[in-house]
């Protein structure tokens, strides 16, 4: 049980294992599609330096595989973001924002482009990689089981990342520039993952929260999908004439518009609590004590009474 101190560390440890093993199956050959099993292998690694940042006060090398995890990821991007070019063409397709004949050149250029990214991207020598750092990778997890995490650190831990997140929400979502909602979607990543971890504390209410953040991370991944599209088609002006290239720009702009209004407003209801008090809950979950330390009574002078209450003079009939 996450509740008790001695659980704690054997919890995360699990949990990165079993991580690691989702990202050591997705990129076996034949287990699905190059492009699909670049984003399961992906969405794993997320998950994984989620929870390392949860060890590196127990574990002096987690920052660094967190780092060297984050590199390796990225070297696989080229085939996922054209996939998420792809999911945001037909994001703007289904809510009917442009015509097909507009899309049918862009759609066929980003699957030859695509299939030719994943021959380059996932052949024989980087499976080869993978497998040496994801081994490596569980063998550290392994022993955090014995490290020293108290629950209470890890609550404060995972009350780091809420803060993370509700902190880096812009100023102006309007206005807000790409890369602030890059950054944005990477800790509500961050969040999500670290709650998992949570969830055995109050399983059901957790659940819910988790799914509340999943609806954020979509939200912001659908608007990051449509800026992937954006580059795409900046990068080959052929694929339409200028008429053409304008109404689907102002589609993909009306449609981010939409994705960043609902997130907004998603991160507006998630964000209510502050960091302190949301750790505090998590405390309570736990059965762990409060952060702030209760304020002592008054003390009645030893040899003295309390005195008793006042009572009204009782009324003349």
């Amino acid at each position: 049980m996450l509740g008790r101190d001695e659980a704690a560390a054997g919890e995360v440890s699990r949990a990165l294992i079993a991580g690691l093993d989702e990202a050591a199956a997705a990129v076996e050959p034949g287990h699905c599609r190059d492009d699909v099993a670049i984003h399961e292998f992906r969405k794993a690694i997320k998950r994984h330096r989620a929870l390392l940042r949860l060890t590196e006060t127990a574990r002096g090398g987690a920052a660094a595989e967190r780092r060297e995890a984050g590199a390796l990821a990225r070297r696989l991007s080229g085939a996922r973001d054209l996939t998420a070019s792809l999911e945001g063409l037909e994001d703007i397709l289904d809510k009917q924002l442009i015509r097909a004949e507009l899309a049918a050149p862009v759609r066929a250029a980003l699957e030859t482009t695509r299939k030719a990214a994943e021959a380059a991207h996932l052949d024989d020598a980087v499976r080869a990689e993978v497998r040496a750092f994801l081994a490596r990778a569980r063998a550290e997890a392994a022993k955090i089981a014995d490290a020293d995490i108290p629950v209470r650190s890890l609550i404060l831990a995972i009350a780091k990342g809420y803060r993370r997140m509700v902190n880096a929400a812009p100023a102006d979502w309007s206005a807000a520039p790409a890369e602030s909602l890059h950054e944005l979607r990477k800790a509500v990543v961050i969040h999500r993952y670290q709650m998992e971890l949570a969830q055995p504390l109050w399983p059901r209410p957790i659940e819910l929260w988790i799914d509340e953040v999943q609806k954020l991370r979509d939200r912001l991944g659908q608007n990051q999908d449509l800026e992937a599209l954006i580059r795409f088609v900046a990068a080959a002006p052929h694929l339409c004439d200028a008429r053409g290239r304008a109404r689907l720009l102002a589609a993909i702009r009306t449609r981010q518009g939409q994705h960043i209004a609902a997130a907004e407003e998603q991160l507006a209801r998630l964000g209510a609590e502050r960091p302190r008090a949301f750790a505090e809950r998590l405390m309570a979950y736990a059965g762990q004590h409060t952060l702030t330390a209760a304020r002592p009574h008054s003390a009645t002078p030893a040899g003295r009474r309390r005195a008793a209450p006042r009572r009204a003079p009782a009324k003349t009939p």
